[in-house]
C-alpha cells in the first residue's frame, strides 16, 4: 500500500482540475459578456452624433440570452412609446413622418382611411383618431421624403375631407389639430434608421454595425486579457468565483424571443 502526496505546483494542478469544469463555464460567461460589453460600447461610439440618433443610441441595451447551449449575451434596441410632442420639442418635424396602422382588423373606418396613405408628416397627421383603434410608428427620413409625404397627403386630405369630418376630424384649426396629434403615442422605427445610416440610404452613410463586428473580432486577445478573472479563474487554485452564484447584472431574454426580435435586422444587414 502506497500514498502519493502533492506538494508545491502539484497542489495547485490538482486544485485547479478538480474545478476545472465549473471554472470553464465561468471563464465561458465572462468571454461572453466581455465581448458583448466591447461591442456595445464601439457600436455607440460610432453612431452618429446629433439629436436624430440620440435616443436611437440610448436604447440599445444588453441583454442575457437564455436557451443557448453555451453562455451568451446580445443586443438589442429597447424601445417605447413616445408622445408625439417629442418630435415637435425637438425640431424634427420636418425629418419625419409618420406610419398609421389599424390595431385589429375591425377598426373604425377614419383609423383605416388614414392608414390607406402611408407615410403622414408629423403635422399633417389626424388628430382624434381612436387611440384604441389605432398604432403609430415614426420613422426619421429625408427631406424629399418628407415632401413627398405631405403631397400626397394634402391631396388626400382635400379628397376625403367630408369623410374625415364625420368623425370630428378637421384640419381647418390648425392649432386645435396639431395639439390633438402632440398628445398622441407613437413607437420609434430605430431599426430603419440603422440601417439607413449603416448603409447610406437617403441619408449619409455611417456604418456602425458592421465596422463594431470587426472591431470586436479584431481586437478579442485584448479585449480578454483586460480581464483579470478570466486568468485567475484558469491558473490561480486559491480563485473561488466560480463557485458563487453567477449573475450577469443585465436583464435576461430567452434565445426564442432574440431570434425572433431581431432575425429581420439581422437579414437586412448581413444580406
Amino acid at each position: 500500500m502506497f500514498r502519493l502526496k502533492f506538494k508545491g505546483p502539484w497542489k495547485s494542478f490538482v486544485s485547479i482540475m478538480g474545478s476545472y469544469s465549473e471554472r470553464m463555464k465561468y471563464v465561458e460567461k465572462r468571454i461572453a459578456l466581455n465581448m458583448a460589453r466591447a461591442f456595445l460600447e464601439k457600436l455607440k461610439d460610432s453612431i452618429p452624433a446629433g439629436n436624430e440618433f440620440k435616443s436611437y443610441a440610448n436604447s440599445l441595451k444588453i441583454v442575457e440570452l437564455k436557451g443557448a447551449s453555451t453562455p451568451a449575451f446580445g443586443i438589442i434596441s429597447e424601445r417605447e412609446k413616445v408622445k408625439l410632442q417629442s418630435v415637435y420639442e425637438g425640431g424634427m418635424v420636418g425629418k419625419v413622418v409618420v406610419y398609421i396602422y389599424p390595431k385589429r382588423e375591425d377598426a373604425s373606418e377614419v383609423v383605416q382611411l388614414a392608414a390607406s396613405i402611408n407615410p403622414w408628416p408629423v403635422d399633417l397627421v389626424p388628430g382624434k383618431l381612436p387611440k384604441d383603434d389605432v398604432s403609430l410608428v415614426h420613422r426619421l427620413v429625408s427631406a424629399r421624403e418628407v415632401e413627398f409625404a405631405r403631397k400626397q397627403a394634402t391631396d388626400f386630405i382635400a379628397k376625403n375631407k367630408r369623410e374625415f369630418a364625420k368623425s370630428g376630424i378637421t384640419w381647418d384649426k390648425k392649432d386645435e389639430n396639431e395639439n390633438d396629434v402632440k398628445g398622441m403615442e407613437s413607437m420609434p422605427d430605430y431599426m430603419t434608421l440603422a440601417l439607413r445610416a449603416e448603409f447610406g440610404i437617403n441619408m449619409n452613410a455611417s456604418p456602425h454595425w458592421k465596422p463594431s463586428v470587426k472591431f470586436v473580432m479584431d481586437n478579442a486577445v485584448e479585449i480578454l486579457d483586460k480581464d483579470k478573472k478570466i486568468h485567475d479563474a484558469l491558473h490561480e487554485w486559491l480563485f473561488r468565483d466560480h463557485t458563487l452564484e453567477q449573475k450577469s447584472g443585465y436583464d435576461e431574454m430567452t434565445k426564442a424571443n432574440f431570434v425572433k426580435e431581431t432575425k429581420t435586422f439581422q437579414k437586412a444587414l448581413l444580406g
